[in-house]
């Protein structure tokens, strides 16, 4: 009864809000779907987006401010505004099941927090009592009072770019008062790079004025990225052969006099300048073709004493330039 008497609640404040703002019918439509999608949801097993490993927009997640989060921590979580979570539909890395936070990440470190508070203020007042009795107690308490729950609006997603572009629009309007205007610029460009990844079709004035920026300023940024990313590719394809040569000629001097390993160390390193601005992608391919080039085609007579030395010491470069270009 709890639950459903704290969601009726919620719903009955969503109304009165939206009552005196005088909505038009489609947004008084909008409204009732909105309060139909809200659940009662268990706060220990809904996830923020920088929890799972994924590769996200930097601004679609809000780093924790510890004040804010203490003196919501102050207030019962029943009155809190719904949050919202998100599911994604047929995703590899998680089940359509699981919940990830897109608005509300101070809510809900705040209700564990009051949570917490609760349990331990409750074992203070009832230490006269046998310990486990005293836990059996505050146990059916927090059940009682909803405490390990929260209220959420559910969303259902077809893929992460759209939760993202929700989780950059609400970050939008949490921190519209104080927010700079470079992190705005890269709030637009990340929101605008989604949109052009789904197909949508954004505006580059849409999309500047959402985040309350110049179209110029949005623009002057997406050439940029433009401009990067075609240096990137030349230097992926055409790779420099004069920096090859002289890392070959200094590895051959080396060769004569170290170990293995360690001249395979000094041509890791050489080489990698060739190969540190690849694509990701590319790396792996490139790496092997710059081993492979490096190979000599024959030995002399004073040569081949070191062949052996030679094809341990490649072997060796070609596992540290994995290890570059994984890092």
């Amino acid at each position: 009864m709890l639950l459903l008497e704290c969601k009726e609640t919620l719903l009955k404040k969503e109304r009165k809000k939206r009552k005196r703002k005088k909505m038009t019918q489609a947004e008084a439509n909008e409204v009732q779907t909105e309060e139909k999608n809200l659940e009662v949801v268990r706060l220990f097993e809904i996830k923020r987006i920088d929890d799972l490993n994924w590769s996200f927009p930097k601004h679609s997640v809000r780093a924790l401010d510890a004040d804010h989060v203490y003196r919501l921590s102050l207030v019962d979580p029943s009155r809190f505004d719904p949050i919202i979570v998100g599911s994604i539909i047929g995703d590899p890395d998680i089940s359509d099941r699981e919940l990830i936070i897109v608005d509300g990440c101070h809510r809900t470190e705040a209700a564990k927090q009051y949570l917490h508070n609760y349990i331990k203020n409750g074992m203070e007042e009832l230490k006269s009592k046998d310990k486990q009795e005293a836990s059996n107690i505050i146990d059916r308490k927090v059940e009682q009072l909803s405490l390990k729950t929260i209220v959420a609006e559910h969303r259902v997603y077809e893929n992460r770019a759209l939760l993202f572009q929700d989780a950059l629009t609400a970050n939008l309007q949490h921190t519209a008062l104080n927010i700079e205007g470079k992190s705005r610029t890269a709030m637009a460009l990340e929101w605008y790079n989604l949109g052009v990844s789904l197909g949508q079709k954004i505006t580059q004035t849409a999309a500047a004025e959402k985040f309350g920026i110049r179209k110029a300023t949005l623009n002057g940024e997406i050439k940029k990225q433009e401009a990067k990313a075609s240096e990137n590719t030349q230097t992926a394809t055409s790779l420099p052969e004069d920096k090859i040569n002289a890392a070959v000629d200094r590895f051959s001097r080396v060769i004569e006099k170290s170990e293995p390993a360690v001249a395979a160390e000094g041509l890791a390193q050489l080489l990698w300048p060739t190969v540190q601005n690849m694509t990701a992608d590319k790396k792996e391919e490139e790496v092997q073709i710059l081993i492979e080039q490096n190979m000599p085609d024959e030995l002399t007579p004073e040569e081949y004493n070191n062949m052996i030395r030679f094809i341990k010491c490649m072997n060796n470069v070609s596992k540290k330039m994995k290890e570059l270009v994984k890092k």
